[in-house]
């Protein structure tokens, strides 16, 4: 595999495009299998006797192992994924990295609004208290 030269403007695009949308959704695909297979860890013992071994329940260590490489499995794609396509496809890798920029730039504005809306309430908390003995 070579890495691609991109001729216009429209493959740029395009790349980005899929790096972003592509990005979100493998995101999406392994948390949902990674919360899959939480709770399927998480059911019953009779609820998971046809499924899975009864050898594999009784080993408490095996069941963390598992959890542990599902949490884990996220990260190691990730970032094996915007290193493979920083060399083969540069512009997959903009787009990526364009969804952790945009991330942390809304959940800086949540932070940002949350604490607003805190402070303000803890002001009005205080003025409140100063001026209410004036108005018993």
């Amino acid at each position: 595999m070579k890495r691609k030269e991109y001729s216009a403007r429209r493959a740029k695009v395009q790349d980005f495009f899929i790096g972003f949308v592509g990005f979100i959704l493998l995101n999406l695909v392994m948390w949902g299998g990674e919360c899959f297979l939480v709770g399927l860890w998480s059911l019953p013992i009779e609820t998971m006797q046809p499924l899975v071994p009864s050898v594999w329940l009784e080993a408490e260590l095996l069941m963390i192992a598992i959890r542990l490489i599902f949490s884990l499995l996220p990260w190691v794609v990730n970032l094996a994924g915007l290193i493979l396509c920083a060399y083969y496809r540069p512009w997959v890798t903009v787009g990526a990295s364009a969804v952790l920029g945009t991330l942390l730039v809304l959940s800086t504005l949540a932070l940002t609004c949350f604490w607003v809306s805190c402070l303000t309430i803890i002001i009005t908390a205080s003025v409140v208290s100063i001026f209410l003995p004036f108005f018993q």
